[in-house]
C-alpha cells in the first residue's frame, strides 16, 4: 500500500514524470514486439532448415537400410537356390562332411554379420545345421514360420523378440532341382540393432533414429529428449519384406536446434536493459523543456482564477508566434479579452433568465392550482409508494397528507378488480407508456368510489421511468347512473319477457281460434252450400225462378264466406310462420304464378313481361305468397281492359346504409287503377276500393303481402290512378 501511494504521488507530481513513463513504456513495448517478432520468424526459419536437413538425412538412412535388407534377402534367396545345398539335403552322409563347413563360411553382406545366425531345416522342419546361433529359439511361432515356408514354397518373414533383442527372421524354401520339390528351408536371423547402427549415419547431439513396425519400436540409435522435431519415412522393401510395414523415424531436439537463437535472445534482452535508462534520461530532459511553458501558462491561469481581474497579456516567458506555446498564449489573451467584454452581457442574461424562471414558476404554480381544483393528483416512486398527494386526493380518500406519504397505493385498493388489471397497468407504465382506465377504490371509512385514472410515467434523461403521476377524476355519480340504467334494462328485459309470454299465449289462442274457424265454421257453410245445391238439382221443377235465384244467392254467399275464412287463416299463418332465408329467383317464381293464372283463364289475351336477374334474399314460400297476391290483383283488375299488360321488374335506388344501393321491385298493370285519396286503405284487412260485383275478392290479399314484406325488413307502397292502372313497389 505504501509503495502504491508513493508511485501515484510520483506520477501526479509532474507531467514530466508521466511523459518519461510513457517514453519508457513505449520503448519497452516496441522493443518487445520487435524482439518477439524476430524471435518467432527466426525460430520458424531454423525449424524449417532443421526439418529439411533431417528429411535428407532420413532419406539417406532409409535408402541404405532398405538396400541392406533387400540385398540380404536376395543373397539368402540365391543361397537357397544353390544346387549344392539341395544335394546336401538329399545326401544325408554328406551334410556334416561338406555342407556344414560350407554354410559356416557363408556371410551375408550386412554390418555386424558376425551376429547374424543361419539355420538349415529338412523337409519336416527339423533343424539340421545351425551357424553362429548361440541361443536356440524354438518358439512355436518360429517353428510355424518354417513349416509355412516349406508347405507353401514361398519365403516367409517375421519380426521376433528374444532376451530383449529384436530380430528379423527370414525363411527361404530349398528346391531339389531334379524333382523341383521343396526339400527343406534356410532361415536367417538378423539382429536389427546392429543393422540400424551399421547404416553409417553419424547422429548429431540430441538426435534419435528409430525403426518401427506396427506401432512398436524395433531398434533405435541415439538419445531421447523432450520437445523433438520428427521426420518419418517408410522403408522400400521387396516382397515378402514389404509386408512388415517397417518405418524409419528421425527425431531431433528443439533445444539443440534453438540453442544459438536462445543465446541471441539473451543478448538482445541484456541490451534492452541497458537501453532503458538512457531512454528514461532523454525523455526526462526533453519533457522538462516541453512542459516548462505549459507550467507557466498553468500558473498564470490559476492566478486569474483566484482573482477578480483578468490581466492581458499573460506573463509567459519566451512566447512568440513561431512557437506553439507562444501561439497558445496569444490565443489565451484574445479569449480573455473577449471574455471580459462579454462579462457584462452575461450578467444581463443571467438577470433576464432569473426573471423568466420566476415567471415560469408562477405559471407552474397557477397550473398546479387549477389542476388541483378539478383532479385527484398523486405522485409515486417506482415501487408505487406515494410521495405527493393533493388536497382532493386526501378529501376523497379520507386520509391526511401524513397518512398517505410513504404508503403504497394499495392503501386504497378495494379488491374489486382482478390481479390481471394491475399487471397490465404496471406492464404499460414500466414500458414508458400512458395507462388509461377506470378503478374502483375504497376510502378510509370503507366506502367505495370510482375514478377515471390516467397514469403518466415521468421519464429521466435515459428514457426510463423515474416516477409516476396519477391524475384521476371522480366518476362515482356516472357509475351510479350506469347502475341505474342497468337495473332499468333488467326490469325492461323482464317486462319484455312477460310481454313475450303474453304474446305467445295470445298466439296460441289465435291458433286455437283459427282451428275453430277452419273447422267449426266451415262445416255449417259446407252444409248450407251442399243442401242448396241439392235443392237446385233435385227440386228444380218445384221451385219458381225467384226461389232458384234465392238459392243461387245463398250458395254464392256461403262460398264467399269460405274464401274469406281461408284468407283470414292465411293472414294468421303468415304472421306466425318461421322464416328461412335463402337466395330466391323472383323472376322464375313470378313466371310460374302468371303461367298458372293464364292456365286458369286460357281465353284471356294478357301481355306480361318479366325482367331478368331478379334475385333476392328471403323466405321462398312467403315471397311466393306476396307475388301470388300482387300478380293476382294485376290479373284481376285488368280483366275488363283491352290489351291488358302486366310487368314485373326492379330498380336500383340509393341507400344511405349500403354503398351498392337498394333493389326496389315493382308490379305494374294497366287495369282499373284506384283513387290515390284512398291509398291509406289499400293494405288494411277487409278494405276494398271496388265493388264486389265489379271485381271479386275478400280484401285480405294486400294486408297479407304487407305483413310478409314487413317481416323481411322491407316496405310496400302503391301508385295509381283510376282507369290508368296501378304500380305496387316493395323492398326487402
Amino acid at each position: 500500500m505504501r509503495l502504491h501511494t508513493t508511485w501515484c504521488g510520483w506520477l501526479n507530481d509532474s507531467f514530466t514524470n508521466r511523459i518519461t513513463l510513457f517514453a519508457l513504456s513505449f520503448t519497452l513495448a516496441a522493443s518487445l514486439v520487435v524482439g518477439a517478432g524476430s524471435y518467432v520468424a527466426l525460430r520458424a526459419q531454423i525449424e524449417t532448415a532443421v526439418q529439411r536437413d533431417m528429411a535428407a538425412e532420413a532419406k539417406l538412412v532409409e535408402s541404405r537400410l532398405s538396400s541392406l535388407i533387400n540385398q540380404a534377402s536376395a543373397e539368402l534367396e540365391a543361397l537357397s537356390r544353390n544346387s549344392f545345398i539341395a544335394s546336401g539335403l538329399v545326401d544325408s552322409s554328406g551334410r556334416d562332411g561338406y555342407l556344414q563347413p560350407f554354410l559356416r563360411d557363408f556371410r551375408l553382406s550386412l554390418p555386424g554379420k558376425e551376429k547374424t545366425s543361419l539355420t538349415l531345416y529338412d523337409f519336416g522342419g527339423k533343424p539340421l545345421i545351425r551357424v553362429r546361433q548361440n541361443v536356440v529359439i524354438t518358439a512355436a511361432a518360429d517353428v510355424e514360420l518354417v513349416n509355412q515356408a516349406i508347405a507353401t514354397g514361398r519365403p516367409q518373414v517375421r519380426i521376433i523378440t528374444h532376451d530383449n533383442q529384436t530380430y528379423l527372421r527370414l525363411v527361404q524354401p530349398i528346391y531339389f532341382p531334379p524333382t523341383k520339390t521343396v526339400e527343406g528351408a534356410l532361415s536367417v536371423r538378423i539382429p536389427l540393432e546392429p543393422l540400424l547402427a551399421g547404416t553409417g549415419i553419424a547422429l548429431a547431439e540430441g538426435q534419435l533414429l528409430q525403426l518401427h513396425a506396427a506401432g512398436a519400436v524395433l531398434a533405435q540409435s541415439g538419445t531421447s529428449q523432450q520437445n523433438m522435431l520428427r521426420v518419418e519415412r517408410a522403408l522400400k522393401l521387396e516382397a515378402p519384406l514389404d509386408a512388415l510395414g517397417l518405418r524409419l523415424t528421425l527425431d531431433s531436439s528443439t533445444r539443440v536446434a534453438h540453442g544459438p537463437l536462445d543465446r541471441l535472445t539473451q543478448i538482445y534482452g541484456f541490451g534492452l536493459l541497458l537501453l532503458l535508462p538512457l531512454v528514461g534520461w532523454l525523455a526526462q530532459l526533453s519533457s522538462r523543456r516541453l512542459v516548462a511553458p505549459l507550467a507557466q501558462l498553468s500558473r498564470a491561469a490559476d492566478a486569474i482564477g483566484r482573482s477578480d481581474t483578468i490581466s492581458v497579456p499573460l506573463p509567459i516567458g519566451g512566447s512568440n508566434e513561431t512557437n506553439e506555446v507562444g501561439r497558445l498564449s496569444l490565443a489565451f489573451d484574445r479569449m480573455l479579452a473577449r471574455l471580459g467584454a462579454a462579462q457584462g452581457e452575461l450578467k444581463q442574461l443571467n438577470e433576464d433568465l432569473e426573471t423568466k424562471v420566476v415567471a415560469r414558476m408562477v405559471d407552474l404554480n397557477n397550473y398546479k392550482f387549477a389542476l388541483d381544483q378539478h383532479a385527484i393528483v398523486s405522485v409515486a416512486d417506482l415501487r408505487g409508494n406515494i410521495t405527493y398527494a393533493n388536497d382532493l386526493f386526501c378529501k376523497i380518500s379520507g386520509y391526511s397528507q401524513a397518512e398517505l406519504t410513504g404508503q403504497n397505493h394499495r392503501i386504497i385498493n378495494s379488491g374489486f378488480h382482478p390481479p390481471e388489471v394491475f399487471s397490465e397497468l404496471w406492464r404499460t407504465i414500466l414500458q414508458g407508456n400512458v395507462w388509461h382506465g377506470e378503478l374502483k377504490n375504497r376510502n378510509k371509512t370503507g366506502d367505495y368510489y370510482w375514478v377515471a385514472s390516467t397514469i403518466v410515467p415521468l421519464l429521466g434523461a435515459d428514457g426510463r421511468p423515474q416516477k409516476y403521476m396519477a391524475i384521476r377524476t371522480d366518476i362515482s355519480a356516472v357509475k351510479q347512473a350506469e347502475e341505474n340504467i342497468r337495473q332499468f334494462n333488467v326490469s325492461l328485459e323482464r317486462s319484455v319477457l312477460e310481454r313475450t309470454t303474453e304474446l305467445a299465449s295470445a298466439n296460441k289462442e289465435l291458433e286455437a281460434f283459427s282451428y275453430s274457424v277452419s273447422h267449426d265454421l266451415r262445416a255449417p257453410l259446407r252444409t248450407i252450400d251442399g243442401f242448396s245445391q241439392v235443392l237446385l238439382e233435385d227440386y228444380a221443377d218445384k221451385l219458381d225462378d225467384q226461389g232458384k235465384d234465392y238459392l243461387k244467392r245463398v250458395r254464392t254467399a256461403t262460398q264467399r264466406m269460405g274464401h274469406l275464412i281461408d284468407d283470414m287463416i292465411t293472414l294468421a299463418r303468415v304472421t306466425r310462420a318461421d322464416m328461412r332465408r335463402e337466395t330466391i329467383d323472383l323472376g322464375a317464381c313470378a313466371a310460374e304464378v302468371l303461367a298458372e293464372l293464364q292456365r286458369s283463364e286460357p281465353e284471356r289475351p294478357v301481355d306480361w313481361h318479366i325482367e331478368s336477374a331478379l334475385v333476392a334474399q328471403g323466405d321462398a314460400g312467403l315471397l311466393r305468397v306476396v307475388l301470388v297476391n300482387l300478380l293476382g290483383n294485376a290479373w284481376k283488375f285488368t280483366s275488363k281492359t283491352a290489351n291488358a299488360k302486366i310487368e314485373f321488374g326492379a330498380n336500383s335506388v340509393p341507400d344511405a346504409g349500403n354503398a351498392e344501393g337498394m333493389t326496389e321491385f315493382f308490379v305494374r298493370d294497366n287495369g282499373a287503377g284506384y283513387d290515390m285519396a284512398y291509398a291509406d286503405k289499400l293494405f288494411g284487412a277487409f278494405q276494398r276500393l271496388h265493388l264486389s260485383n265489379d271485381f271479386a275478392g275478400t280484401g285480405i290479399g294486400l294486408a297479407t303481402a304487407q305483413r310478409i314484406i314487413h317481416r323481411h325488413g322491407g316496405r310496400v307502397w302503391a301508385e295509381g290512378a283510376v282507369g290508368k292502372g296501378a304500380t305496387f313497389y316493395f323492398t326487402l
